[in-house]
């Protein structure tokens, strides 16, 4: 008498969160030391390039998390071969480079106005570095945010300070990673005759934590936002010198050909930096 063998039944996995939570997981892994694909701004046609190469005028993401930068190359763009910084701060406020030029930025000589080799901007370009999820997408990506951008007045730190007003006014607690925000460019004009792609931040939405599908994108996002924490805001100093240190070409300072600016203004906004060196 032949015993037949007790079937085993195919359990079938038919959706993408289903697949997530078989392997326990609702993120993507992010190796450690990994550099992350970047967003860059094309300044002539005032578009952002993306990280698969195509070229829009916005785009839509959540903002993960963020933090200053300040970067300094003893030479200009396009003079001698590519080089990682001659210093560089991922706080803005104390040098990670061991030959740093002063044991604070604040104090620093190449981050004052009138220090850059051409005009009345600084030799040290000022960033504020952005880890994105774009619509769309599962990988994070990073925009560098140059100093154009930065102005106190400016849209972008304007909509930082009011983010968590935003948010929590719509009951999804005081953190911005909860709001969906669109990423645009405007030309500007500057007092000193330059002009630059300044980045505009506008509001889209803010994830409902009622609602079952905002709800589990505000789940992602944590997760998201956890690994990325563990594998590169932990490391920050790491990430930042191989990042800069492959993107050399791209991140050195371009040399200004023209003598644009006097002296800077008695009070000079962050705006004021010169265009041209700002590393896109």
């Amino acid at each position: 008498m032949t015993v037949e063998e007790p079937k085993t039944s195919i359990v079938k996995l038919t959706t993408a969160s289903e697949i997530n939570q078989a392997f326990d997981t609702e993120a993507p892994q992010i190796p450690r030391g990994a550099v992350l694909p970047c967003i860059n701004i094309a300044r002539e046609t005032a578009q952002f390039e993306l990280p698969d190469g195509s070229f829009v005028p916005s785009f839509v993401a959540h903002i993960l998390h963020y933090h200053p930068c300040n970067v300094y190359y003893a030479q200009p763009y396009g003079v001698g071969e590519p080089t990682s910084p001659d210093c560089y701060s991922s706080n803005g406020d104390k040098p990670d480079s061991s030959n740093p030029i002063a044991d604070h930025c604040e104090f620093c000589p190449k981050n004052e106005y009138g220090s850059a080799i051409k005009g009345g901007g600084k030799a040290c370009t000022n960033q504020m570095w952005f880890y994105l999820l774009i619509d769309g997408e599962v990988l994070p990506c990073v925009l560098k945010a140059p100093p154009s951008s930065l102005g106190q007045k400016g849209s972008l730190m304007t909509w930082l300070t009011a983010a968590p007003n935003v948010a929590s006014k719509a009951g999804s607690g005081v953190c911005y990673q909860v709001v969906k925000v669109e990423f645009s460019l405007e030309k500007k004009k500057f007092s000193s005759g330059t002009s630059a792609s300044v980045i505009h931040l506008s509001t889209v939405s803010v994830l409902d934590r009622e609602n079952n599908e905002d709800a589990a994108q505000i789940n992602v996002l944590t997760a998201l936002y956890r690994s990325l924490k563990k594998t590169q805001l932990l490391h920050i100093q790491d990430n930042l010198d191989a990042s800069l240190s492959v993107g050399a070409e791209d991140a050195k300072p371009k040399a200004d050909p023209i003598d644009l600016v006097s002296p800077p203004p008695a009070t000079p906004d962050p705006n004021e930096q010169h265009p041209d060196l700002i590393p896109f």
